[in-house]
């Protein structure tokens, strides 16, 4: 059956009863894909999938988007740095998908300028910037949102008073895009359920299921009920990340590891600390590092790391080493810049899934990625980045059409068409006027209006639904934040939230971006959000342990500088 590709999607019902269904489903009828992984690439494969029409089921072991996907660095880039180690490749495939994703998500992917200071004393010349900028462009075809210009050091003294002046020559302006990484990989997850994928978080697999020597499912252990489900499919397909050796060795106990696990950090600081108009790229305390400092809402995130990461997987924090070596960048590159430890609102480390090479630095791996078929059919997808997710889900779904050919008598599917489906409910200019009509009588402030239009859509209806019938859902959930108690409501209902993490961490900001990371809230919201779930007692204290737990983990570097 054909899929509808209407460009208008209704906001339908994707909760806790959703998912009650979508696993009744995964216990009785078999799937032509399954999916591990609710990362960004395993959601860009699900929606690549579900649209060709292939009925396709995807398994995430925690929430969607809870691993790398929500700890990126929130750029959706051709990768600058990528020039100075010559991958043209990489870098064209980079800014081509960035065009795509801006052009489909507008609402989601925003352009945004990005400052480049250069000094005497650094190794490229100001006159190598700019040819390197003329090639950025290049690469794009001329398709940025705007094209590179060169700053002479007295117009960029006006722009970012606060960059360092000693030594300054000048700087490159140019532009890419910032997005909400966890929202932006839940949008892709609920539009590939639209388009007919099965999905469920909170659904680990245990153990592969082979027939005839070849993997055609597997079995699920339900994390929130403790039972065992057994899912059938033609074809499974490996989109774990870092994880992705791990469910390769199920497979095969002989399999080399081909990921390399890579830790980022970064650290958000209150904007009032860092008075920047753009986001800026500088070169870290090392000298050698790219880094970068961005802004978002209230705050400034800085970073990133490139360590080699040995820990556990399911338990990755910011070290104090990490942190420290961000903090003394920042200072190094701003002027009358102190930023403290006790500066610091909150961080965040994830882990890129880089692919197992003999480099000596992690920071010099290729971001490609590559598609591995094991003996037994399973496909493995590893490497890349949020930014190329969906050429990445393109060809890992072209190859699940061809085996669905070979071993299902499959065909009839449609070619991809990920590259003209806008994403997320586009078509709202219209609606603009409208949403102010209705929220100005709620008493709702400037901020909250337009935050409820720009990250939900035409979901904000259903938010204001909510506020109608219980004015109080209206109050924001921390004073100096815009997020209302009725998206806590939303996120359990349109949302799949399962957890008081899911909530506090990845629909909303509040973890990262409240100063006591919403402690002082935390306690009604369990409670609001138990009241739907239905939550005992003893699971809102659970909730409430695990939440506290995660925040002191994240304190961590904290607890290290005073020993």
């Amino acid at each position: 059956m054909k899929p509808n590709l209407s460009l208008e999607k209704k906001i339908t019902e994707f909760s806790y009863v959703t998912r009650e269904e979508t696993l009744n489903k995964l216990q009785r009828e078999k799937f032509d894909l399954l999916v591990i992984g609710g990362g960004i690439t395993g959601a860009g494969i699900a929606y690549d999938a579900a649209m060709r029409g292939i009925r396709v089921a995807l398994v995430e072991k925690g929430d969607f988007a809870c691993g790398t996907s929500s700890k990126t660095a929130r750029m959706v880039h051709g990768g600058l740095r990528y020039l100075q180690q010559f991958q043209l490749g990489l870098v064209r495939q980079s800014v081509r998908e960035r065009e795509i994703l801006h052009r489909l998500a507008p609402r989601l992917i925003k352009p945004t300028a990005f400052t480049y200071p250069v000094y005497k004393r650094d190794k490229t010349s100001y006159f190598l910037v700019s040819l390197g900028m003329w090639l950025y462009d290049l690469l794009s075809f001329f398709r940025n949102y705007r094209l590179h210009r060169m700053l002479p050091s007295e117009e960029l003294k006006i722009l970012e008073p606060q960059i360092k002046q000693d030594g300054l020559i000048g700087a490159a302006k140019y532009y890419d895009c910032l997005v909400d990484d966890a929202r932006f990989t839940l949008e892709i997850i609920r539009s590939a359920y639209y388009f007919g994928a099965n999905v469920a978080n909170y659904l680990k697999v245990t153990k592969l299921i082979k027939e005839f020597n070849r993997v055609t499912g597997a079995i699920i252990n339900d994390m929130i009920s403790g039972k065992e489900i057994c899912v059938s499919s033609s074809v499974v397909v490996n989109a774990t990340g870092v994880w992705a050796d791990e469910i390769r060795l199920m497979d095969n106990l002989n399999e080399l590891n081909i990921i390399r696990a890579n830790r980022g950090t970064h650290v958000v600081l209150p904007k009032s600390k860092l008075r920047i108009n753009s986001a800026v790229a500088f070169t870290g305390a090392d000298g050698k590092r790219a880094m970068y400092v961005v802004p978002w809402a209230d705050t400034c995130i800085a970073g990133t790391t490139d360590v080699d990461h040995e820990g556990d997987f399911n338990n990755v924090v910011a070290s104090p080493e990490e942190v420290k070596f961000i903090i003394d960048s920042i200072n190094l590159a701003f002027e009358d810049v102190k930023i403290q430890l006790s500066d610091i609102i909150s961080t965040y480390a994830g882990l890129r899934p880089l692919l197992e090479n003999q480099a000596e630095s992690a920071y010099m791996i290729s971001r490609e990625h590559k598609i591995y078929t094991s003996s037994c059919g399973m496909i493995t997808v590893a490497g890349g980045k949020l930014t190329t997710h969906r050429h990445m889900a393109q060809e890992v779904v072209d190859k699940v059409v061809k085996m669905l050919e070979k071993y299902s008598n499959g065909s009839g599917y449609l070619s991809s068409k990920t590259k003209d489906v806008p994403i997320a409910q586009q078509r709202l200019d219209s609606e603009t006027e409208k949403l102010s009509e209705l929220t100005l009588p709620l008493g709702l402030d400037s901020r909250s209006i337009q935050r409820l239009f720009c990250i939900y859509g035409p979901g904000y209806r259903h938010i204001i639904d909510l506020i109608q019938s219980n004015p109080k859902l209206g109050e924001k959930i921390v004073p100096d934040l815009p997020y209302l108690k009725a998206e806590v409501i939303y996120s359990v209902k349109y949302e799949m939230a399962m957890a008081l993490e899911d909530i506090m961490v990845r629909r909303l900001h509040i973890f990262h971006e409240a100063q006591d990371q919403g402690l002082s809230a935390v306690q009604e919201i369990t409670s609001l959000v138990g009241s739907y779930l239905g939550w005992d007692n003893i699971e809102i204290e659970r909730q409430l342990k695990l939440y506290k737990e995660k925040l002191d983990q994240s304190k961590q570097y904290l607890i290290a500088s005073k020993d």
